[in-house]
């Protein structure tokens, strides 16, 4: 059956519980609703059966890709990434890079131009994995170069990341 009236996402922060208090025409309400925290949930008024359906939001497929390519211009010290969006490595959160990124072989940098490398200096004829990084907290979402495929060292803040795959130096 179809529903119709009003839809929107709660996304509880804080504290154990969240009160939520709902009236859509004035006078049916839902009173103290009490979402736990962190997670993400759908509510629907369905004004046909004057009823409310609250169900959990799935925010994340597990392992999805999409775009995210990699790319170099020749024998070049800088890359690119196309705009995408994955599941970080965990399945907790996506990952979206609005515009497309470049990255250089210099030491990391936050935003796109700057360098890129997650530690030390680089090397000859090595393999590097790139990894789409991002902070929660700022909703920042960047790149950067490791010569780790699984633990990247990531830059201060940045808690999610997802490789995408790797290129090699020559």
């Amino acid at each position: 059956t179809a529903k119709h009236g009003y839809c929107f996402d709660v996304v509880a922060y804080g504290s154990a519980t969240n009160g939520v208090t709902l009236a859509p025409n004035g006078s049916d309400a839902i009173n103290q609703l009490r979402i736990p925290a962190g997670g993400r949930w759908t509510v629907e008024w369905d004004g046909a059966k004057n009823k409310w359906w609250v169900y959990p939001v799935v925010a994340v497929v597990p392992g999805q890709i999409f775009g995210l390519t990699l790319s170099t211009a020749g024998s070049s010290a800088t890359f690119s990434i196309a705009a995408g969006s994955a599941s970080d490595k965990t399945n907790a959160d996506s990952i979206v890079l609005a515009a497309a990124l470049s990255k250089t072989t210099s030491a990391w940098a936050v935003g796109s131009a700057a360098g890129g490398l997650d530690t030390g200096s680089i090397a000859n004829s090595t393999w590097y994995h790139v990894h789409l990084i991002k902070r929660v907290d700022t909703g920042v979402v960047d790149a950067l170069i490791s010569t780790s495929a699984t633990a990247p060292t990531m830059p201060t803040g940045y808690t999610l990341s997802r490789r995408l795959g790797a290129i090699q130096t020559n």
